[in-house]
């Protein structure tokens, strides 16, 4: 991935393997909680307080889908399709530019649209000046359930203004997922750039449940890959003229 690495906090590298130390809400200076998420949708954008590197871009906001990912630049609904359910990393296919912290069939509603209790996202800047974005207690869709729910998920993702890295954290990772996903990628972890043809897959269709995880994702000392990193953003005129970012 153009010279990204990533540890978990079970690999011994000095100086790069992470320690697992969960973020909670008395951590971070005015938590603030995002209203808005439920099954297969995403809000944002929330303003990050400082532009964070991603590959070689900046970036000032991000939007988070309620299935446990975010994106820069702009929002995007990923859902489960046809098996394997979740594509791995990196895919051209839209969105591009992107990172999947936990993404598996979530939901911050029920069956009814009601707010399924104790599911929340919320996030905010933490002591050391870090951005935390935390998916808290929220469960998988499952249509065999009550209120077609089950199960509690609660992951943070952690942006670091200082070197640009980037924290996984898993404080608890249930089962409970529909059993018609249990032979495909019902979750993924990676990331991509903003062609998709860059990227790390991470991990796909990972044994639940497990608990006290960390993966942290270190930007490249010095780039491993050269390209142009260009795509049409919109078109302004009649006469087929774009503006490119």
């Amino acid at each position: 991935a153009c010279g990204y690495r990533w540890y978990t906090h079970l690999a011994n590298v000095p100086d790069s393997t992470p320690t697992y130390t969960w973020v909670d809400t008395g951590s971070i200076s005015n938590p603030q909680f995002l209203s808005g998420l439920g099954d297969d949708n995403f809000a944002g954008p929330i303003s990050l307080p400082f532009s964070f590197v991603y590959y070689w871009n900046s970036y000032t906001k991000v939007y988070v889908g309620s299935n446990g990912y975010l994106t820069f630049g702009r929002g995007a609904n990923v859902a489960s399709g046809a098996q394997p359910y979740f594509n791995t990393f990196p895919s051209p296919a839209t969105p591009n530019e992107w990172i999947a912290v936990y993404l598996a069939d979530l939901t911050f509603t029920d069956n009814a649209g009601n707010p399924v209790p104790g599911a929340k996202l919320w996030y905010g800047t933490d002591a050391q000046g870090r951005f935390v974005i935390t998916w808290d207690s929220v469960p998988y869709w499952n249509g065999s359930a009550p209120g077609e729910w089950s199960g509690r998920n609660s992951f943070q993702i952690i942006l670091d203004p200082n070197d640009s890295s980037i924290t996984l954290q898993y404080k608890q990772i249930d089962a409970g997922y529909h059993s018609s996903y249990s032979n495909g990628n019902f979750n993924v972890v990676g990331m991509e750039n903003i062609t998709g043809q860059s990227g790390l897959n991470i991990a796909a269709a990972w044994t639940v449940p497990f608990s006290a995880y960390a993966i942290k994702i270190w930007h490249p000392r010095t780039f491993t890959c050269t390209g142009t990193d260009v795509q049409a953003d919109w078109s302004l005129t009649e006469r087929g003229e774009a503006l490119f970012a």
